[in-house]
């Protein structure tokens, strides 16, 4: 509610900027005509003064100046007291979008995945086997398995994305083997 009101708010303060702004260049364009006809009244001696009103004409244009500083005025106070939020605080000026170039397309496979590096293939190859050696059968099944994985950690997956998500019981066990390696 209250962000309503305050966009209600501003919405209603630009409009009146806006229409401020208008009368301001009609003010200026009669304060550009009074004087123009003024001067041409001044300057020529040929009786047309009669056919004006002269302190007429000087009479709107003080009046004129008046409601223009009143309106400046108004402008200067929105100004002033406007508070500021999360939409007004900032305005974009330039979106672009930069590309790395450095960083050419043949480092992903064209699923869109990264390939490792080989220095990343490396370091897996050379952690030591954190699981303990209770049973001799177990343990070397599971360094084959550790060694299958890195080996598959280093060559880039090239079948096609699977179409589905994984079961629940799928992520689960790819979840234990990434904590596991």
């Amino acid at each position: 509610m209250k962000h309503r009101s305050r966009v209600e708010r501003e919405e209603n303060e630009e409009a009146d900027k806006k229409r401020i702004g208008e009368l301001l260049k009609a003010n200026d364009i009669r304060l550009k005509d009074i004087s123009r006809t003024l001067t041409k009244i001044v300057s020529s001696d040929d009786g047309d003064d009669e056919l004006e009103d002269v302190d007429g004409m000087k009479s709107e244009a003080e009046e004129i100046y008046r409601r223009k500083a009143e309106m400046e005025a108004k402008l200067a106070s929105y100004e002033k007291n406007k508070k500021w939020n999360v939409d007004n605080l900032s305005t974009v000026v330039d979106e672009k979008t930069i590309i790395n170039s450095a960083n050419p397309e043949k480092e992903f496979t064209a699923d869109g995945y990264a390939v490792p590096t080989t220095k990343d293939a490396v370091i897996e190859e050379k952690k030591p086997d954190k699981k303990s050696s209770s049973s001799s059968s177990s343990s070397s099944t599971d360094r084959d398995k550790d060694k299958k994985s890195t080996t598959a950690m280093a060559k880039p997956v090239s079948g096609p994305k699977p179409s589905h998500p994984p079961s629940e019981t799928e992520a689960t066990l790819s979840y234990g083997e990434f904590v596991d390696r």
